[in-house]
């Protein structure tokens, strides 16, 4: 048998549905366009954001872009870290603080010293 599209599931014509199941029809198909849509928009948005992130640079560019602003004290506190990493494996190495001993200031890095500021 032959099912016109205008027939629905349980058997009754669109002719035959009322008013606010028609509005109500409408209304469902146009919120899942918009969440569907919304959803496509905020997937492509994040990725740009990602690849920003990453230093690839916004979707559509050439890539690449300036250097970080702070780029050196980044590299600076990334070889501390590295620094650190290496003595906490080092079972021969202690270092035991005192409570009011402050030199531990004098091995922070300062701007323009001990790295380049970008400026």
């Amino acid at each position: 048998t032959v099912v016109s599209l205008t027939t629905l599931s349980n058997g009754r014509t669109m002719a035959s549905q009322s008013i606010f199941s028609k509005a109500a029809n409408f209304a469902h198909k146009v919120t899942i366009g918009a969440l569907v849509g919304y959803t496509g928009y905020a997937a492509y948005h994040l990725t740009g954001q990602v690849l920003e992130g990453a230093g690839v640079g916004p979707v559509g560019s050439k890539g690449g872009g300036e250097e970080h602003p702070q780029a050196g004290f980044i590299a600076t506190i990334r070889k501390k870290a590295q620094d650190e990493y290496e003595k906490y494996y080092d079972i021969g190495h202690r270092e035991w603080y005192d409570k009011d001993d402050e030199s531990w200031k004098k091995n922070l890095p300062r701007p323009g010293k001990d790295y380049p500021t970008g400026r």
